[in-house]
């Protein structure tokens, strides 16, 4: 399955099958025009067995069962999760991950319900300066901190996660490697 989101706000999901005679079949199974939020279209998880699509518009995060009628809204459920990035957990297909520059937060794929919130064991800068955000202190240079993306090894043992620092006197990146078991 090949999930994908156009500029214009549609999303579209793609059975793309390679047959016995060495051809490709491309066949639609799923298509939705969204209303695009400032932000954009950011992030389209498909879930490994095909049948649930995450979609992340802006500060809004979606599941959207597939293979029900468009007209099924009320099975769509939403959250508000500004700032994190999604990844599919690397052992367990039932569950999600969101990242933020200081917390990973775990959801059920279905129903995007929050069962466990984990304190990312980063390097002492990243945290402190996360605190410096969030402290007030009038007299230090503002820092926000966003993640630029993440990436799992293959036996999803590690996660390599690149953070965004901006400051006031610019634009720094924070790279760090860490185990998933610390999470």
């Amino acid at each position: 399955y090949l999930a994908c989101a156009e500029l214009t706000g549609k999303v579209v999901v793609k059975k793309v099958q390679l047959e016995n005679d060495l051809s490709w079949t491309v066949t639609p199974v799923f298509e939705v025009k969204l209303e695009v939020s400032s932000e954009g279209i950011q992030e389209v998880l498909l879930k490994r067995d095909g049948k649930v699509l995450l979609i992340k518009n802006g500060p809004s995060v979606t599941v959207r069962p597939l293979g029900l009628p468009s007209s099924s809204e009320s099975h769509n459920k939403s959250i508000a999760s500004p700032g994190t990035k999604w990844f599919k957990h690397p052992t367990d297909s039932t569950l999600l991950l969101a990242f933020s520059p200081s917390l990973v937060r775990l959801y059920l794929w279905d129903d995007l319900s929050e069962i466990a919130v984990f304190h990312i064991n980063g390097p002492p800068v990243l945290s402190s300066l996360v605190t410096k955000q969030t402290s007030g202190v009038p007299d230090r240079p503002t820092t926000v901190a966003k993640i630029n993306s993440i990436f799992a090894n293959p036996s999803g043992s590690h996660f390599l996660m690149d953070t965004i620092l901006a400051t006031t006197e610019g634009e720094e990146h924070l790279t760090c490697l860490f185990e998933a078991s610390t999470i």
